[in-house]
């Protein structure tokens, strides 16, 4: 099926390595990304990169 916007994609080891990129990927699809990690700090970080770069695609 194919990836609609508004769809809720979970992400396990989103904060870094395929996890992140995963979740990158998802986002630029148009995806809500939920991202679970280990370090908090890490996630917050891959949140914010991920945010400032899907605003940028556009």
């Amino acid at each position: 099926t194919p990836v609609r916007k508004g769809t809720v994609a979970f992400v396990t080891g989103g904060a870094k390595g395929i996890g992140y990129y995963t979740a990158k990927h998802l986002a630029r699809l148009g995806m809500h990304v939920i991202i679970a990690g280990n370090n908090d700090c890490e996630c917050r970080e891959a949140v914010r990169t991920i945010k400032e770069d899907t605003r940028n695609q556009k």
